[in-house]
């Protein structure tokens, strides 16, 4: 794979749609285990370059020169003021809500155009998805006027909060952001996630909305705290979504397709018997559980309670350091193996997974399974075994039927 050549799956695109689906996931699954997405290397350094200048860089400019904290080189001099810590909150808001943060670019299924966010939020006539029928004033599924509105209105308080210089507060030199603009602007996230829930998890609300929350109604000690909490329960309640064994399946995709992990033999070792059996092997347990689980379960616990330096210095760069592999790692691509399909929106599969089970081949893994055959009618559905051999999927006559 080059700087500007993407790793491609060996298969010949005249032809390659045209086979049986198995055979394409087959071809398709292994390629991931070694090559990932097959992205070039120049897509990963767009979004280095996006995160560092974007983000950081421009991010700290803008803090810097608006709130009287000193130039931004001059480090000591703001690094622990709160407004910092609350405009880099609403930074990171603001970015996100636009659309030009996370879910962004190639690596989450945004080819041409690479943004899309603010493209269709600020448009009318665009598709909206409200969370529940229920809540008057919801009704239907295209966006209007007045979601337009609510949106951009919602993106110039977090703009004004960036721009206004902070508040007095006793023995600090910045002082705080506008509670009432952060009130303000948790009321119209609201008020769009009502309308449109997608703007509301593309904010990333359920993160942020809190936070706001806490710098408009707390005082400065107590928002300290609250604002401690939430990271930690975000942290927490993160690794406590991946107890279970669900998680090993998501760690071998996740890190075939990671720029950080180059060695094809460490990919391979994912998994526990490649080619043949892409189940996850114990390896990819011990990562999922050890190094996801554990970490991110005790690490923040630790970093809430501890009064010792050296210790938290070290629980920060095992909480950071992982964050900063995975920046790039992001995928459309990356779900459970259990799941199999080429479907989405870019044709590739939705995981890198092959059936498995005890019946197995040299070159294929076979195994039966029951799915849910929707009749014609729409009406009723008939259970239908399947046998996944390789790349010929049969159907089996011995099918019972559902009762209800």
């Amino acid at each position: 794979m080059g700087f500007k050549t993407p790793d491609f799956p060996p298969v010949d695109p005249e032809t390659f749609l045209g086979r049986p689906l198995m055979e394409r996931t087959k071809a398709l699954a292994l390629h991931w285990v070694e090559f990932g997405f097959g992205t070039p290397k120049m897509v990963h350094t767009i979004y280095l370059v996006k995160m560092t200048l974007l983000w950081f860089a421009a991010g700290a400019l803008i803090v810097s020169w608006t709130s009287g904290v000193g130039p931004v080189w001059q480090l000591a001099s703001w690094w622990n003021e709160p407004i910092v810590y609350q405009k880099a909150v609403v930074w990171t808001l603001l970015l996100e809500t636009i659309g030009i943060a996370g879910s962004w670019g190639p690596l989450a299924g945004k080819f041409k155009p690479m943004t899309g966010g603010i493209r269709y939020w600020a448009r009318a006539g665009t598709i909206r998805l409200r969370p529940w029928r229920a809540v008057p004033g919801t009704n239907g599924d295209t966006r209007t006027p007045l979601d337009v509105l609510l949106y951009l209105g919602f993106l110039g308080v977090l703009a004004t909060i960036m721009i206004l210089p902070g508040s007095a507060l006793p023995d600090r030199t910045a002082g705080l952001v506008s509670p009432t603009l952060c009130l303000v602007a948790v009321g119209l996230l609201v008020l769009c996630g009502l309308r449109d829930k997608t703007i509301f998890l593309a904010a990333r609300g359920e993160q942020y909305g809190p936070a706001l929350v806490f710098f408009g109604t707390l005082g400065f000690v107590d928002m300290i705290v609250a604002a401690k909490l939430l990271i930690v329960t975000v942290w927490v309640g993160a690794g406590v979504s991946k107890l279970g064994r669900h998680f090993s399946n998501v760690v071998p995709p996740m890190l075939s397709n990671s720029p950080s992990m180059p060695l094809r033999a460490f990919k391979r070792a994912l998994y526990r018997d490649f080619p043949h059996d892409l189940r996850p092997s114990k390896v990819a347990s011990l990562i999922a559980h050890g190094g996801g689980t554990f970490v991110e379960i005790v690490t923040p616990l630790v970093l809430l309670f501890s009064t010792n330096r050296t210790l938290t210095l070290l629980g920060v760069a095992l909480m950071v350091a992982p964050c900063t592999a995975r920046a790039v790692d992001c995928s459309p691509c990356c779900s459970s193996t259990s799941r199999t399909s080429t479907g989405g929106r870019s044709g590739r599969p939705s995981s890198p997974a092959t059936p498995c089970s005890a019946s197995t081949s040299a070159t294929a893994t076979c195994t039966t399974r029951t799915c849910s055959r929707p009749s014609r009618s729409g009406a009723a559905s008939r259970p239908a075994n399947f046998s996944w051999c390789g790349s010929s999927p049969s159907r089996s006559t011995s099918a019972p039927r559902r009762t209800r």
